[in-house]
C-alpha cells in the first residue's frame, strides 16, 4: 500500500498552478521586503535595538554589523526576484530562506504569523519543481512542464494549515467574546466614526463569527470542486476587508489571497490563455516517490499539525500566558493592554529594594517594551541579561522581580507575573511556567 501511495503521488500533473503560485509567492515577497527596507522596518527591528529577544535554541545566532545586515537585507530581495522569475529558482529559494530566516530568528520579538509562514514556504520552494511553467525567458526546449502530484498537494496542505488551525484558534472565548476583535479595531488606527460603525453590537459579531467560519470552512470547501469557487470569492473579500479596513499586515492579505489559487486544478491558468486550450500529454513516466522523500514529508506533515496543538497541554489560556502561542497560526487573538509595569531587585539580607524600570526603557525599544510585557518568555530573557549587569555593577547577589498590571480584553485588570518569583532563576524550556499567574 506504501508504494503504490508513493507511486501515486509522483503522478506528473500540470505545472501551471505551482508557477503561479511561486511567481506570486516570490513577486509579493520581494514587494513586501522592499517596502521594509524603503520604510525602515528592517532597521527599526534589527539595527536599532541594543537587545534582541532569542527563540529557544538560537540563543547564539547574532546581527552582523550593519554594512553586513545590509547586504543581508538585499539578498532577501535577490533570492524574492529569482523566485518570481523562475531563474535558478532552487538557488534563488535557498537564498532567499537562508536571509530571511536569519533575520526573521534575530528577533523573537517581532515574530508574527505571516513572516513564519514566508520562512516555511522560502524553505519548501528549495525542493519543489517550481519553475516548470511560467518562467522568465520561457520554459527550456525539452523541458518537462509537469509536476509530480505530491509538490501541489503539498501547498495545499501548508495553506490549508494556516486557514485550518486559525479557525480552530478563533474558538478561544477571547474571540468569540469579541475582546480580539475589539482590540484588533483599536489598534486599526481609525477615525472615531469608523471605529464606532466597526464596534457597534451588530457589526462586531458579524465580523467575529464570520472570521471563525470562513477560516474554519476554506479549507474544506476548498478541497470540494463545487464550492471552490465560491470559498475563493468569500475568502477574496475577507481578505480585501483586512488589508483595506482592519489591520496593517502589509501584503499578506493579497499574499493569502494569491497563494489559494493552489487548490484550484493544476492547470486552471491554462484557462486564461487566448489561443485554443490544448489538453497537454503529461510526458515521462511516473516515478514512485523515494522512500526518504516520503518520510521526510510525513516528518513535516506531523510537525505541522502537532505544533499548533501543544497550548492544549499548558495550564490556563495561551492568549494570557503566551506558552503555545507562536508558531500554531493563532491570529489576531491576543488582546492585553499594559495598565502598569514595574521591575526591581532587592536584596535578600537587608531585604533592600532597586527600582530598575529605568533600566528596562533605557535598553528596550518602545515596540520591544510592549512586546515584552505581554509575553513572560520574552521577560525572562531580558531579566536573566539585565540581571547580570546588574550584579556586576552592585557586586552582590540580589533576587529580581516585576510586577506587570494587564487588561484582557477589557476585563479587569490583574497581574501577569509573580511578584514574588526571582526571575533571574526562571529557565526557559517547553514546561509551563511557575512565575506565571493563570
Amino acid at each position: 500500500m506504501m508504494k503504490s501511495l508513493r507511486q501515486h503521488a509522483a503522478n506528473p500533473v500540470s505545472g501551471a498552478s505551482l508557477g503561479v503560485f511561486r511567481a506570486a509567492f516570490g513577486g509579493l515577497v520581494f514587494f513586501e521586503m522592499l517596502r521594509y527596507w524603503v520604510a525602515g522596518i528592517h532597521r527599526d527591528t534589527l539595527l536599532i535595538p541594543k537587545f534582541h529577544f532569542k527563540y529557544a535554541g538560537f540563543e547564539w545566532l547574532e546581527p552582523l554589523p550593519e554594512p553586513a545586515m545590509h547586504v543581508v537585507f538585499a539578498a532577501m530581495l535577490v533570492g524574492a526576484a529569482m523566485v518570481a522569475m523562475g531563474w535558478r529558482t532552487r538557488w534563488g529559494a535557498a537564498i532567499l530562506f537562508l536571509s530571511f530566516a536569519y533575520g526573521f530568528l534575530l528577533e523573537a520579538a517581532a515574530y508574527r504569523n505571516h513572516t513564519y509562514l514566508i520562512a516555511l514556504l522560502s524553505a519548501w520552494m528549495v525542493f519543489l519543481p517550481s519553475d516548470r511553467r511560467f518562467v522568465l525567458g520561457g520554459s527550456k526546449e525539452g523541458t518537462t512542464e509537469t509536476v509530480p502530484l505530491w509538490s501541489i498537494w503539498a501547498m495545499r496542505f501548508q495553506i490549508g494549515v494556516v486557514y485550518f488551525f486559525a479557525g480552530i484558534a478563533k474558538l478561544d472565548p477571547l474571540w468569540l467574546s469579541g475582546g480580539s476583535m475589539r482590540a484588533v479595531i483599536e489598534a486599526g488606527g481609525h477615525d472615531a466614526a469608523t471605529a464606532a460603525m466597526l464596534s457597534g453590537p451588530f457589526m462586531l459579531q458579524l465580523l467575529v463569527y464570520s472570521g471563525l467560519l470562513l477560516d474554519l470552512l476554506a479549507l474544506p470547501l476548498l478541497l470540494m470542486h463545487r464550492t471552490r469557487k465560491a470559498m475563493f470569492i468569500a475568502l477574496a473579500g475577507f481578505h480585501l476587508l483586512n488589508a483595506l479596513l482592519l489591520v496593517d499586515v502589509g501584503v499578506f492579505p493579497w499574499f493569502m489571497l494569491a497563494v489559494t489559487t493552489i487548490f484550484f486544478a493544476p492547470d486552471w491558468p491554462d484557462a486564461f490563455r487566448q489561443e485554443k486550450k490544448k489538453e497537454r500529454e503529461m510526458e515521462g513516466t511516473p516515478q514512485s516517490l523515494s522512500l526518504v522523500g516520503a518520510v521526510a514529508l510525513a516528518a513535516v506533515v506531523l510537525l505541522q499539525l502537532a505544533l499548533p496543538l501543544r497550548h492544549h497541554f499548558y495550564p490556563g489560556s495561551s492568549t494570557w500566558t503566551h506558552e503555545g502561542h507562536r508558531w500554531s497560526w493563532r491570529m489576531k487573538l491576543t488582546a492585553k493592554r499594559v495598565d502598569s509595569y514595574a521591575f526591581f531587585a532587592k536584596d535578600p539580607a537587608t531585604g533592600e529594594r532597586f527600582d530598575l524600570t529605568p533600566n528596562v526603557d533605557l535598553a528596550l525599544t518602545a515596540w520591544q517594551r510592549e512586546k515584552m510585557l505581554r509575553q513572560p518568555d520574552l521577560m525572562v530573557q531580558f531579566v536573566a541579561d539585565m540581571a547580570r549587569r546588574v550584579e556586576e555593577q552592585i557586586g552582590r547577589d540580589v533576587t529580581f522581580h516585576a510586577d506587570i498590571r494587564l487588561s484582557e480584553g477589557g476585563g479587569p485588570v490583574r497581574a501577569l507575573i509573580d511578584t514574588t518569583y526571582d526571575l533571574s532563576e526562571a529557565e526557559r524550556g517547553w514546561a509551563s511556567a511557575p512565575y506565571v499567574l493563570r
